[in-house]
């Protein structure tokens, strides 16, 4: 089984009228997803691709352990223009280096569509957080939540209930098709950049 989220395995507007609520949540994905797995303070760069715009936020983590919007930045462009074509590629490459200044020096995150992801919820038994993967993922196939031969998971524990007096875990449970993943990944590996990672932007 793979997980949605980044490399070790674990962030509709125009630039005219972009919703405050809308970037606020690119940033607190970029931030919820990084949380765990930016070990220096190096900026996190988060790049929302839209249909009509490129969203770029970058955040940096203090010494307290609490995140800093550094910069954002909108870029629109034609509807129409196709996401495969070398004059869109050219236009997100030189957009994102210019926005990072040092690409290697930033942890690169994008995101895929809610629309593209199935999300439910489900319980698990209270298990040590190390078990929590397999138990995850063992519970979901019994329900037939996942084709892991076409998707990849992630989840999030959410809280803790009592089900007939036996303790569980309430959990939410994504998976992604595979093939939008990779299609994802071969965009940015078109314009030589490597992604920290992929994330959802959150519900709320």
């Amino acid at each position: 089984a793979e997980y949605l989220g980044g490399s070790d395995g674990r962030a509709n507007a125009v630039s005219r009228a972009v919703a405050p609520e809308f970037l606020a949540g690119v940033v607190e994905a970029v931030q919820a997803h990084v949380a765990d797995t930016q070990e220096d303070f190096g900026p996190t760069v988060g790049v929302d691709i839209g249909r009509e715009f490129i969203c770029l936020v970058k955040t940096t983590k203090t010494s307290n352990n609490t995140y800093l919007l550094v910069d954002k930045k909108i870029i629109p462009f034609d509807p129409e223009l196709s996401f495969d074509s070398s004059q869109f590629k050219t236009l997100l490459k030189s957009n994102v280096i210019d926005f990072c200044g040092t690409v290697a020096d930033c942890d690169v995150w994008t995101k895929i569509s809610t629309s593209q992801v199935n999300v439910y919820f489900i319980t698990i038994p209270r298990v040590p957080k190390k078990q929590q993967e397999k138990v995850v993922f063992w519970t979901a196939k019994k329900e037939g939540l996942i084709d892991e031969e076409k998707q990849i998971f992630d989840f999030e524990i959410q809280g803790e209930s009592v089900e007939q007096g036996t303790p569980k875990y309430s959990v939410m449970f994504y998976t992604a098709f595979k093939a939008e993943i990779e299609r994802i990944k071969a965009l940015a590996a078109d314009i030589g950049i490597h992604l920290a990672g992929i994330t959802i932007v959150p519900f709320a």
